[in-house]
């Protein structure tokens, strides 16, 4: 049976964790590298010593194996701005390290996603994608909907996601007669996550694809398995990640373009509210445009908009 494996890049992490680390492996990835983007964060002592998982704290040592990449180059000019810059660099190493342990497939994500599968294990999907001969596996993303303010383990709380317009599309549901027309469908990203099959050649194309150093290859696309993303599912979060932003300096532009240009509309505002420190603006941001009435999203369920995905039939907690 084939192998996968998983590399995130993560901080400050909290009560998640150990359910992202439980789940995953539950569901037979052999190996899990995380890797702390403070080498000092105390999550680490969560995981450390668990069986399958790799504690790989970003320091000085690991920056200067970065210095030997492919991709350094690329992202040399963005390491200490861009947090992808890093988790590109992370992802490449784990790369690396896969290959060197007889991992055939790599999955890149982030720390609040999931990788979700119809059934109880990746094996059957492993197998097809053997089968298929794919090099390079694309899955969609679902966008996490949570009704309340007050979320600890947004894994284990959060059971409704958006579907991906081009599902709907496909499904022949048209998004614009049923989402509420004052609020944008998805507030974050639209183009999935990658699970690429280990080989020297294979670099990671930024946070969302695979590619190979060598040659063209394709890339094939699925809803499911798909990546369930809980970002901002809680205002505690939300104000986490948006106030680490700011003090780390953001004002809204990534790798030279801004945020709001790129159609982040969410970011944009709430980035502004905190860099005035209007703290009642964001909390409304979050409540109208992140949060959503549990009766509002249960008829959008029924309507075909919504899945209802509970990982707590995969695993043990």
């Amino acid at each position: 049976m084939a192998s996968a494996a998983i590399v995130t890049t993560l901080k400050s992490q909290g009560p998640s964790l150990l359910t992202f680390v439980r789940y995953h492996l539950g569901i037979g990835f052999s190996k899990i590298y995380l890797m702390f983007d403070d080498p000092t964060d105390p999550d680490q002592q969560l995981v450390q010593g668990i069986p399958g998982v790799e504690v790989i704290a970003c320091d000085q040592a690991l920056r200067e194996k970065w210095r030997s990449l492919y991709k350094f180059r690329q992202y040399s000019e963005y390491i200490d701005t861009e947090v992808r810059a890093r988790q590109a660099l992370n992802a490449e190493l784990a790369m690396q390290k896969a290959l060197n342990e007889g991992i055939e497939w790599l999955l890149h994500i982030d720390s609040d996603e999931l990788y979700w599968v119809p059934e109880k294990s990746i094996d059957p999907h492993l197998k097809r994608l053997e089968e298929m001969e794919i090099v390079s596996a694309r899955y969609l993303n679902f966008e996490a909907i949570p009704n309340t303010e007050e979320v600890d383990d947004y894994f284990l709380e959060v059971t409704k996601f958006k579907k991906p317009k081009k599902m709907l599309t496909k499904q022949g549901i048209d998004i614009a007669t049923l989402w509420p027309r004052d609020r944008k469908y998805f507030n974050f990203y639209t183009n999935g996550k990658s699970m690429g099959r280990v080989r020297h050649d294979m670099v990671p194309n930024d946070v969302h694809k695979w590619s190979s150093k060598t040659e063209y290859i394709s890339v094939s696309s699925f809803y499911q398995p798909c990546i369930l993303h809980y970002s901002c599912c809680g205002y505690k979060y939300f104000e986490s990640k948006f106030k680490k932003l700011v003090e780390n300096g953001s004002v809204g532009i990534e790798f030279g373009v801004a945020v709001k240009d790129k159609g982040f509309s969410l970011d944009y505002d709430s980035l502004s509210a905190y860099l005035n420190k209007d703290e009642e603006t964001a909390r409304q941001i979050y409540r109208n445009r992140v949060m959503m009435a549990e009766k509002d999203v249960a008829l959008l369920e029924q309507q075909g908009v919504v899945m209802h995905c509970d990982i707590r039939t995969k695993f043990e907690y």
